[in-house]
């Protein structure tokens, strides 16, 4: 294995610049943006998958990390910048070096091929995965209108949601507390924000008032301290006599986030405990309403979503086991029904064939 190196890649361009890695070991990469993501990857010949950041800028200088790409290890950038995203295009990119076996110099410059600025289509970005996910589920036989897109928002201008939204979309994920009130307080008040990243317990007030019951599903529940701050968040909300923010909800809708892959690194509850937390959640918290779970899962590993079908199943037996009684009096059970968030841009396609009802791209 090559020792690790840590260049510092110049990478110009007449428009246009991509923070790219200098390794060596190849001459020609092939870029791929994936819709309104911040996370993009390159593939370079005869090696492995490595993950990066685009910028908007004319020239870029990035401290880099990283290995041989035959180690299959992934590069580390000490700087980012997220604020641009391309639409689907592929440029091809050639490295400036004669040697494709020695360490590559400590100052590499690379440059793209294309020189004229890309147009950013949103509204083709969203009619090329609303089509994916139709012909995906047609061809599993399941009913394309029963999966939702949510369009992965966060670190996105306004201007580029807003486009979005002009083009039809109207479910977004967002994963900064801070970052989500910004965007709502400016954008259309039709707009249904999932918030898809880790958040703080004593952000929850906050986010809830602001937002409102109408406006706002949280998707990475996992604990009853965070559930019963939602709770008593929306309990508040609804005394308050702001009819604005919950006109249409009377509860606010959350996901149950599962750790389906084990993995320390990862949030969420284990498969073991997450029937015992729903039913405590739909015992002591009036005021929130298990829309589902969700699951990030491991790359490549798509068991992960065999796991959440088997957790549902699991969930709905033990809430079913509650009774409910109506105006009459007379007992009945409640029909459960729980939807499933799980794929992202990489592996939506394969979730929506396991029974994904909410994909994240």
């Amino acid at each position: 294995m090559s020792p690790l190196i840590s260049p510092i890649v110049a990478i110009t361009s007449k428009k246009r610049a991509f923070l790219a890695a200098a390794i060596a070991t190849s001459h020609l990469w092939t870029y791929h943006q994936y819709f309104l993501g911040g996370v993009s990857a390159f593939s370079t010949i005869g090696s492995t998958n490595l993950s990066y950041y685009s910028a908007r800028t004319t020239t870029a200088f990035v401290s880099t990390s990283l290995t041989n790409p035959l180690s299959k290890s992934s590069i580390v950038w000490n700087q980012i910048n997220t604020q641009t995203c391309l639409p689907y295009t592929t440029t091809t990119i050639k490295m400036k070096s004669e040697d494709t076996t020695s360490t590559p110099n400590p100052t590499t410059s690379i440059t793209t091929e294309n020189e004229e600025e890309p147009i950013i289509d949103i509204a083709s970005n969203l009619n090329h995965v609303q089509t994916t996910i139709t012909t995906t589920a047609t061809e599993s036989n399941i009913d394309p209108t029963k999966i939702r897109l949510v369009a992965v928002s966060k670190t996105k201008p306004i201007s580029l949601l807003q486009s979005a939204y002009d083009a039809g979309q109207r479910h977004f994920g967002e994963n900064y507390a801070q970052e989500l009130l910004g965007k709502a307080e400016t954008l259309p008040k039709d707009i249904r924000w999932h918030f898809i990243g880790p958040l703080q317990s004593n952000k929850a007030a906050p986010l809830v008032k602001a937002i409102g019951l109408d406006q706002l599903s949280v998707e990475t529940v996992h604990t009853m301290k965070l559930a019963q701050k939602l709770n008593n968040a929306a309990g508040a909300l609804l005394t308050s006599g702001d009819t604005t923010k919950c006109s249409t909800r009377s509860q606010l809708g959350i996901y149950i986030q599962v750790n389906t892959s084990q993995e320390e690194s990862k949030s969420g509850v284990s498969v073991s405990d997450v029937s015992s937390l729903a039913l405590e959640i739909t015992k002591t918290c009036p005021h929130l309403e298990i829309l589902g779970l969700m699951t990030i899962g491991a790359p490549n590993d798509s068991s992960c979503f065999d796991t959440l079908v088997q957790c549902r199943t699991d969930v709905i037996g033990a809430l079913s086991s509650m009774d409910t009684v109506d105006d009459d009096d007379d007992t009945k059970k409640k029909e459960w029904t729980l939807e499933l968030s799980m794929g992202m841009s990489g592996d939506y396609q394969e979730a929506i064939r396991k029974g994904s009802t909410n994909v994240t791209v």
